[in-house]
This record gives C-alpha cells, structure tokens and sequence, in this order.
C-alpha cells in the first residue's frame, strides 16, 4: 500500500505529464464546437501568415476555411489563398479573373465578396479574385498589420454566407435603386448606403432600409446587432 507522500508525488507527476501532453495554444484563441453561436479565428505571428475558422454549414457539418496569404511583386498587394474555390470554373469571370477598384460601383454590386471587402474596409484600393485566391490591394497610407486582420474577418464570414463570388448580375439589396423608385426614396437609400450604414456597421451592428411613408413622411428602417 502506497504512503500518502508516495501518492502525492504520483499525482504531481501526473498532473505534470498532463500539462506536458496539452496541445500550444500562444497567440490563439480557442473554438468550442459546441457552441454553435460563437465565432473564432485565429492567426498566426509567421510570415506566412495564416488565418482558420471553423464554420458551421446548414445540414450541422463543421469544415474549417484555412487562409494563407503569398507576397506580390507590389508590396501593397497580398494575395489571401482560401483552402477552396473562388470563382468557379463554368463562370465567365473565372477564365479571365474578375477585377474590381472602389470606383466601379456597377461590378461592385455584381460581387458579394468584393461587396463585403469594400463595406468592412476602407483601407482597400482593389480586389482580384481568381480561381483559388483573392488578392487585395491597399492605399499606400494604410498599414497591412490592420487590413490583412480585416481581409481574414470578411474572407471567412463570405463563406459562412454561402454565396458566389461573382453574380452574372448585380446583387439587390435593400438599398438597391429600382426603376420604380422616387426621387426622394432613392436618395434616402443612396444616404443609408454611403453615410449611415458605415457609421452603424463601425459599431458592430446594421441598418436596413424597410419603407418610406409618403403622407407621413417617415421612413422605417430595421436595425441589427448593438
């Protein structure tokens, strides 16, 4: 039979060995796939910078996006590499690429992932997307320590949304002007669009455009997140 003093030493020793055996996890944060709800992402301080997410798809299926990033010849460009597709192969923009800088509205609307950059980062100048990887170009005052953070946060929550990269037409969003639309609604949604969403989504929520009562003139919207 085993002293109390032997039996402590054994514990220790296990406890030890226990903490040994426990996977690194510095400069990481930790994703319980029990919660369903909860969003983590993690990158590394490597050159090769690389970004993993787990993501949890409608029939309960978790798969992880993986995202490393290459150099370019321009040192304000970064091409980020998702471990899947960007543009698919039957699309017309896949042969050619689909390139887009913030100026071109028109193409902007017809991508949701260069949509999304756009609206989360101002520090983007253009995007290239091609078949397995999106390269980002910044303005010269921004700083990559920032915007690469950025590009990993809206890479992985465009694939959480299911959608294209590219659309054969552009996306309508609440937004959106119709052919249908006033003077006065059109400038309401040009106004939610351009000032009043960025200033909501900076504080981590959203505003969408719902209606426009003309004997009243109020205009409803919906608000989302903080």
């Amino acid at each position: 039979m085993l002293s109390s003093a032997t039996r402590r030493v054994i514990v220790s020793n296990a406890s030890k060995a226990a903490t040994a055996a426990a996977p690194m996890t510095s400069s990481m944060s930790s994703f319980s796939a029990a919660s369903r709800t909860q969003k983590a992402s993690y990158w590394s301080t490597s050159n090769n910078s690389l970004a993993k997410r787990p993501i949890l798809h409608q029939n309960q299926q978790i798969r992880t996006v993986f995202i490393q990033t290459d150099t370019t010849p321009n040192p304000e460009s970064i091409k980020f590499l998702p471990n899947r597709t960007v543009l698919p192969l039957n699309t017309d923009a896949s042969t050619t690429g689909f390139y887009v800088t913030r100026s071109d509205a028109a193409d902007i609307k017809r991508s949701p992932l260069c949509k999304m950059l756009f609206d989360n980062i101002d520090g983007i100048k253009s995007v290239y997307l091609g078949e397995d990887f999106i390269t980002v170009t910044k303005y010269a005052e921004a700083h990559w320590k920032h915007v690469k953070t950025e590009v990993f946060s809206v890479i992985m929550d465009f694939y959480e949304s299911g959608k294209l990269a590219v659309t054969d037409v552009e996306e309508i969003t609440d937004t959106t002007i119709l052919e249908d639309d006033d003077e006065v609604v059109a400038m309401i949604k040009e106004l939610l669009e351009s000032r009043i969403r960025p200033a909501v989504q900076e504080d981590g929520g959203d505003i969408r455009y719902v209606g426009f009562a003309v004997e009243t003139g109020i205009v409803s919207v919906q608000l989302a997140g903080s």
